[in-house]
């Protein structure tokens, strides 16, 4: 812990010299934004009984990207206490009833579909819980955009699918997309020498179980509160940091 300590001290001490741009992050609400505009024409154009095969194409690749994510797991025990405690977290704030409630509130301003609330949380949730959003907006904190520029356009092409069948709230996911990706770019910023690789694999792993999770949602098989697991991506770092010297 005192070594801990020390390594944040220093990496404080040194990192105001350096810029913060977070480009990555303006970038990837551009193109979700024009995605979803491109999706919304479309929509109008497109037989309703495309929108039922596009979210089974989605749900099905979802379930095959966190699967292979999942892969990734380099400390078992870490990863499972750290999901855990921030599932828990989550669980006690309310965070899924959070995003649904600001859904419910941005419907009720602009006056949305019947689809709206369910477009604003799904879309957050998948340009938000891959391994490009956490690791890409990290690379974006060490001043390296690419990664995520390179999510932003598979984000883009994403949303125009759903715009297509949830409508207009997937242009207002951006919002909390906004609050989620800052945060982890200022805070790689300021904490680069902690994430090692083993942190970063487990934070890849625990992101494909929440994939798993939101990909069956999208299939209809079973509803799962992912947003209320978003803090396990706080706090499975920090646990697999501490457990580290233990090998697990």
């Amino acid at each position: 812990m005192i070594k801990l300590f020390v390594i944040v001290s220093t990496m404080l001490n040194t990192s105001f010299n350096k810029k913060l741009l977070m480009i990555g992050t303006i970038v990837n609400v551009i193109l979700v934004l024009a995605g979803g505009l491109t999706g919304l024409l479309i929509k109008r154009k497109l037989p309703e009984r495309f929108e039922v095969i596009i979210m089974q194409a989605i749900g099905l690749f979802t379930l095959g990207l966190g699967a292979l994510m999942v892969l990734k797991l380099a400390r078992p025990v870490s990863l499972i206490t750290g999901f855990l405690v921030g599932t828990l977290l989550g669980e006690a704030i309310g965070l899924q009833d959070m995003l649904n409630s600001l859904g419910v509130r941005l419907k009720n301003i602009l006056g949305g579909g019947e689809r709206f609330t369910e477009g604003l949380v799904t879309s957050f949730l998948t340009f938000c819980i891959g391994p490009m959003t956490v690791i890409g907006a990290i690379n974006d904190g060490f001043g390296d955009p690419t990664l995520l520029i390179t999510k932003s356009i598979m984000d883009g092409t994403v949303s125009i699918a759903y715009a297509i069948v949830f409508g207009v709230g997937v242009l207002l996911s951006t919002l909390p997309m906004l609050m989620f990706q800052l945060p982890i770019t200022i805070l790689a910023f300021f904490a680069k020498p902690l994430l090692t690789q083993i942190v970063l694999d487990n934070l890849t792993a625990q992101g494909g179980v929440m994939l798993l999770g939101l990909g069956l949602n999208l299939l209809e098989i079973k509803k799962i509160k992912v947003s209320n697991m978003l803090p396990s991506i706080i706090t499975t770092p920090i646990i697999t940091l501490m457990l580290l010297p233990s090998g697990f």
